[in-house]
């Protein structure tokens, strides 16, 4: 990218005047500006050349004041009444895409959003491609409250304490047939489900689910609908993968972020899975460090990305791979592109410098053979043996969602545009007052590498993975998710 600053755009004097370009130029001119800096790392810029920018006309007003209200978060009432203030006076609501709120009761205090708010912030929010709803104690929302929401695909839903009522979640899920995705992170086994659950209607049909374990009640009501549709599976706990495969057998993308189980598996058990099961299996992504070979003996030949934590599987992948360089009618993962390895050595003493010998070796095995077969391989260090260093691989996600809708000849719904891209850079704040718009703007998130945050330990692995780059609003506004979710299985 060529670089472009304010001066260059202020003092060209052989340029048209600011006020006759055409507006899809100045969009160009202020993502190229922002992108600029946040590259440099100094996101107090991004606010202050957006703010620059537009003060220059009217013409350049609105560009700036779209990219600035692409994503909005709000958690105080009173900054929602602000924010209609200038929805209404300007005409801006269809410029959000991504709307995060927090919603709860008089326990997190009196001023959060309630459901009169929410719903009127909805209403005035028609083209919401994201929704991320935070609650505590959600309160009831009747349907006729909520809006059609005509471009609602992405939901996530979750309490921040343990007194909330799924029921209320399910009919505010029941409101929205259009979703595709669905994020429902939160712990079932202190919840109390409604006995009937899986007998009400889910309207939607998903493309992908993430949830803290399948099979579960809330898990299979959401998936009532979504037997051939299903293509992307995320949970943190994966307790039957033959169910998985007999109801779900298009599944394309199988991340588990914990375990097969909640008890260690065995290699008697880890022989019993069936891969296989799943013809269509394109990503599989594994963190359960007990799993033994053989296991990835039985990967379909449909797969291309492969990411996991245990030396054991690195040890037999590489095997597997020598073996089909040496058989060349072996039909064993004929299609894998990418292999990640969150690798770990623990350090100091006799017996870890043995262990980071091994793994060295190791690591240059599996580099050598990847090479041979042409696999590229990223290879990321657990820094504490129970975290990853990287996050999601954001750019195989975005392809893989809009691949999903392409699978059933559905026309791919973008997440973000451009300009909601770019708002992903700027830092975090609460409420700021835009110089020149006059605008209270919620906070953006800032994008932190490779969670929410930089504090090891404090989020279960399914919360980091759905609110990856939310942790500081989550930590200011909603504690009970700190008190509650501090509690983690690995």
């Amino acid at each position: 990218m060529s670089t472009v600053t304010t001066p260059t755009l202020t003092r060209c004097t052989s340029a048209p005047p600011p006020a006759s370009f055409p507006a899809e130029i100045v969009l160009d001119c202020l993502e190229a500006l922002v992108e600029q800096v946040c590259e440099s790392n100094d996101f107090s810029q991004a606010y202050e050349t957006l703010s620059s920018c537009a003060q220059v006309s009217r013409l350049w007003n609105a560009p700036a004041q779209r990219v600035l209200l692409s994503n909005v978060e709000l958690v105080r009432r009173d900054h929602a009444m602000s924010l209609f203030n200038t929805l209404q006076r300007q005409g801006r609501g269809s410029s959000v895409r991504n709307l995060v709120v927090g919603v709860g009761k008089a326990e997190l205090g009196q001023h959060m959003l309630d459901a009169s708010t929410l719903s009127q912030l909805l209403y005035m929010c028609p083209n919401v491609r994201k929704l991320t709803l935070l609650h505590h104690d959600l309160p009831y929302i009747s349907p006729c409250l909520i809006p059609e929401m005509p471009h609602l695909t992405d939901v996530t839903i979750a309490a921040s304490g343990w007194k909330s009522s799924p029921r209320i979640e399910v009919d505010f899920l029941q409101a929205l047939p259009r979703i595709r995705f669905l994020q429902l992170p939160c712990p079932e086994f202190a919840r109390a489900f409604p006995k009937d659950i899986e007998t009400l209607p889910a309207p939607f049909q998903l493309f992908g689910l993430s949830a803290q374990q399948y099979p579960t009640p809330i898990s299979q009501w959401a998936l009532q609908n979504s037997t051939n549709t299903l293509q992307c599976l995320t949970v943190a706990f994966l307790g039957d993968l033959p169910l998985l495969a007999t109801k779900h057998p298009r599944l394309r993308s199988l991340r588990i972020l914990t375990r097969l189980s909640s008890s260690s598996v065995s290699a008697a058990a880890t022989s019993a899975l069936n891969l296989g099961a799943l013809p269509y299996l394109e990503r599989l992504e594994i963190r359960d460090l007990s799993v033994k070979p053989p296991f990835l003996r039985t990967l379909p030949p449909s797969i291309q990305y492969l990411r996991i934590w245990s030396t054991d599987l690195a040890r037999e992948l590489a095997e597997l791979l020598e073996e089909r360089e040496r058989t060349p009618e072996s039909d064993f993962a004929r299609n894998l592109k990418t292999v990640v390895w969150d690798w770990y050595c623990p350090k100091g003493g006799s017996q870890d410098a043995r262990l980071a010998l091994e793994m060295r070796n190791m690591l240059n095995r599996l580099r050598q053979v990847c090479e041979e077969a042409g696999i590229e391989l990223r290879l990321y260090e657990r820094t504490d043996g129970r975290r990853a260093s990287q996050g999601k691989d954001m750019e195989y996600e975005v392809e893989l969602r809009a691949s999903c809708y392409r699978a059933f000849n559905l026309r791919p719904v973008p997440l973000f545009d451009s300009a909601a891209e770019l708002t992903t850079k700027l830092p975090t704040r609460v409420v700021r007052d835009m110089h020149g718009l006059g605008i209270p703007l919620a906070a953006h998130f800032k994008s932190v590498s490779p969670f929410m945050d930089s504090t090891p330990g404090l989020w279960s692995p399914i919360f980091e993975d759905c609110f990856e780059g939310h942790g500081d609003w989550l930590e200011r506004h909603l504690p009970a998710l700190q008190k509650k979710n501090n509690r983690r299985s690995i």
